[in-house]
């Protein structure tokens, strides 16, 4: 182990520098089989004769701990796994060859503490246990026995969540969600998802309205189908997702339904990698009743006329986040990193020749066009944590997409697109009301809005602050905004000059097991007001539609 030694020479010599070595190299041994060995093993000798400013150091291991009789000292043996025990309560309707495949302590290997908690990871990752206990006896001077216990949590269980908003116009959206969990399904530690969504957006005493209900139900499996997780030797096992979705919307303009389908694997290459991968996904997307004044409004607009049409969607998707905190509520200060990729449409173009096309030149599947598109995003994050008896944080975020449709298609599907607005978005704006660029022509194809497109930039700040009790203060800056590519149009095309900004005032109230967030946004820059009068002036802050308030569960990033 030598070369792993942190003390080099030329290092200040401290009693912190000394206990880092120790701790690392005891585990070290722990891990090639030393049942019970620790820092305490060790003497540290400091010969400082004859070197002015310097020290020869001499780094030994003991047959007896720190404040032993040396009268006790016996000699250090390796050890190895003698039996293992796998207890668990008899409710827990589960089969023991899943629990068996998790487990990497086997009779005979050598004991190793790293195997330990491999397995400790393993089995709490499946998230259907309130505890898991692993507690190694010695039984002989070589042998030490596992016996491993599991205890029962709640199996099946039900989620909700709620984000409303409302702007200065008196828009109104409600956002509610209800999903109902079972956490082993086939008694493998398969989880069921079922999920019921709604997003309605209204004017009180206007007949204008935008309704969308979705139905989800997902089913994920704790292996790599197709591979046992004995392969998989380190503490994170892989995971299997088979979902399907159901999507329908009612708008002034149009109705449309989208159901989607997909087939996953997801898992963590480290304690801070995490990665996700959809070979096969496919979105069958049809619009329908669309008022004749809908596609009149749009004159000759072919990209807005594609992307508000039938399309078949299919390819392949992939993400990768990295954290240096993977808890649920971090308290410390932390970074991270998400880039997702979408491919579609690619494999599908190999068989053109054998499709029908219609009058524009689109080949069809199911008589629909195929979207063909790349889609890639990126999310760079980091929260601050700092002081004490007032601890406070500051978190930033920068993010930003694009999308790009070519070959059989002109645009990226419209559930593809991107968007601004919202709870967790530029909060002086409720959800696909800004952009794209300074155009406001959407704002006027639609009665209720929604305003996508192909580009995305954003960068939040955030100073989060406790009050008293459980509630907390937030002051926060967002800016940023959506475009179009720039060959089609010119308030629509990328420009920093059409780049939206918006501060607000935030309370919460964080009651540890959920936290209540309620933002009100002002718009302080608006690409869509006239040229040369964007900027907003304090005495206009409230006036008009210039903020929006946003109620949601959870820190917005």
């Amino acid at each position: 182990d030598l070369p792993n030694v942190t003390i080099r020479p030329g290092q200040f010599l401290s009693e912190r520098l000394l206990e880092e070595e120790a701790d690392r190299s005891a585990r070290f041994f722990r891990d090639q089989g030393y049942y019970g060995f620790t820092k305490s093993f060790y003497s540290f000798e400091a010969d400082t004769v004859g070197q002015e400013g310097k020290t020869r150091l001499r780094m030994a291991i003991r047959d007896y701990a720190l404040g032993d009789d040396p009268a006790s000292a016996q000699p250090h043996r390796k050890f190895s796994i003698g039996e293992v025990t796998l207890s668990y309560p008899e409710d827990l309707r589960i089969r023991r060859s899943v629990l068996e495949g998790l487990n990497m302590l086997r009779p005979g290997q050598p004991y190793s503490e790293k195997a330990i908690g491999n397995t400790y990871t393993r089995l709490t990752s499946v998230n259907m246990f309130a505890g898991v206990n692993i507690n190694m006896e010695p039984v002989s001077q070589d042998k030490v026995n596992a016996n491993i216990s599991l205890r029962n949590s709640g199996l099946q269980g039900f989620k909700t969540n709620l984000e409303a908003s409302v702007n200065s116009t008196g828009l109104i959206g409600i956002s509610p969600q209800l999903s109902y969990f079972h956490k082993n399904l086939f008694k493998g530690g398969e989880m069921l998802n079922l999920g019921l969504k709604g997003n309605f957006q209204f004017k009180p005493r206007d007949t204008a309205s935008s309704t969308e209900v979705s139905v989800s139900t997902s089913l994920r499996f704790p292996k790599f189908i197709g591979l046992p997780n004995r392969l998989f030797k380190g503490p994170y096992i892989p995971r299997t997702e088979v979902s399907l979705s159901f999507n329908y919307q009612n708008r002034p303009e149009f109705r449309r339904t989208v159901i989607s389908a997909g087939y996953t694997y997801s898992g963590r290459f480290s304690e801070r990698l995490f990665y996700q991968f959809t070979p096969v996904r496919a979105n069958i997307s049809r619009i329908f009743n669309v008022d004749d004044s809908f596609y009149e409004s749009m004159g000759d607009n072919l990209y807005l006329m594609k992307v508000y049409s039938d399309n078949f969607d299919m390819g392949v998707s992939s993400m990768l986040y990295y954290t240096t905190d993977a808890s649920a509520i971090p308290t410390h200060t932390y970074h991270y990193a998400r880039f997702s990729l979408d491919l579609s449409g690619n494999v599908i173009s190999l068989f053109n020749k054998l499709m029908p096309q219609d009058e524009l030149g689109d080949h069809l599947i199911w008589n629909t066009p195929y979207a063909q598109y790349v889609r890639a995003e990126l999310t760079l994050g980091k929260t601050f944590h700092f002081g004490n008896q007032l601890p406070q944080a500051l978190a930033l975020r920068l993010m930003g997409g694009v999308g790009y449709g070519y070959g059989n298609s002109v645009s990226v599907p419209m559930e593809k697109l991107f968007y601004c607005g919202g709870s967790t978005s530029m909060r002086g704006w409720q959800a696909r009301t800004l952009g794209p660029g300074s155009d406001t022509r959407l704002a006027e194809y639609f009665i209720i809005p929604t305003q996508l497109g192909d580009i995305k930039l954003e960068a939040n700040v955030e100073y989060r602050i406790p009050l008293v009790w459980k509630f907390e203060g937030a002051l926060f800056v967002d800016a940023g905004n959506i475009w179009d590519f720039a060959d089609r149009g010119q308030d629509d095309a990328f420009s920093l000059k059409t780049i939206a900004m918006n501060w607000g005032l935030g309370l919460r109230l964080n009651l540890d097991f959920i936290l209540l967030r309620l933002d009100a946004g002002i718009r302080i820059h608006d690409p869509g007001r006239p040229a040369g009068n964007r900027w907003v002036a304090p005495a206009y802050w409230f006036d008009g539609n210039n903020a929006a308030i946003h109620f949601g569960v959870g820190y917005p990033f």
